[in-house]
């Protein structure tokens, strides 16, 4: 089933191109009950909706995930299987997954944020040099039912002998030798893809997006600061192969 998850824009600038941003084209998605539980066999922290009546869903309900795969309704426990409609958000409202376009959303939960750049941000592999220094990126299978390998995990080790946190972060579509940004993503929203439990990320420390999007060939790029305060811009490629 393709669905379309809904976009906030916050700053308007030229023209969007959709080949390399995450969540937000029409794309398969896991539309069967065993999407609750591959999201939150990852994290414990999404929130879970439930379309209810279950026969006939027309409004959401939270629910909690139990691992036996089963959910829970407050006192009321149902088997995954039986769920016609589910909806899965981040901790701050933002969707990762969903397989109804009928169900009005909660008010509490929103589509994907952009903000986009004033100027589109430029870069050369060989900017990222120093971040990489910092930061190794590494992209693995996503918790999203994918044959075109438009999802994917992304993990962000901590490289250094520093705490350092993610300012901001982008996507970047290949331009010739050159890679372009027109949008930006927050630290809150790294905090919130990433699982991140505090600011600072520690020495040794990997933080995972497990549900990233981006046709490739996309260069995710992470403004990087360290806590002596030395910034830098760290990143990889995604050529559609894990590594």
């Amino acid at each position: 089933m393709n669905h379309s998850i809904p976009i906030i824009i916050i700053i308007t600038a030229g023209i969007f191109i959709f080949s390399c941003n995450k969540d937000i084209a029409d794309t398969p998605k896991t539309s069967d009950h065993t999407a609750i539980a591959k999201h939150f066999n990852n994290r414990s922290d999404y929130r879970l909706y439930i379309g209810v009546p279950l026969d006939n869903p027309i409004k959401w309900v939270k629910a909690n995930y139990i691992p036996t795969n089963q959910v829970k309704i407050g006192n009321q426990l149902i088997k995954a299987e039986t769920i016609k409609a589910y909806l899965i958000t981040y901790p701050n409202g933002e969707i990762l997954d969903f397989n109804s376009e009928t169900i009005p959303l909660p008010e509490e939960t929103s589509g994907l944020v952009i903000h986009y750049n004033k100027k589109e941000k430029i870069l050369t592999l060989k900017d990222l040099v120093k971040g990489n220094k910092i930061i190794n990126v590494v992209y693995g299978p996503s918790t999203q039912v994918d044959s075109e390998k438009l999802y994917y995990s992304t993990s962000i080790k901590n490289i250094s002998d520093k705490k350092i946190r993610i300012i901001n972060f982008s996507p970047y579509i290949k331009k010739g030798l050159k890679y372009g940004a027109e949008i930006t993503y927050t630290k809150e929203q790294f905090m919130t893809w990433y699982g991140q439990s505090s600011e600072w990320i520690q020495p040794g420390q990997t933080v995972t997006d497990h549900s990233n999007y981006g046709g490739p060939p996309c260069l995710w790029a992470y403004t990087i600061e360290t806590d002596d305060g030395t910034t830098a811009i760290g990143g990889k490629v995604f050529t559609g192969r894990y590594h």
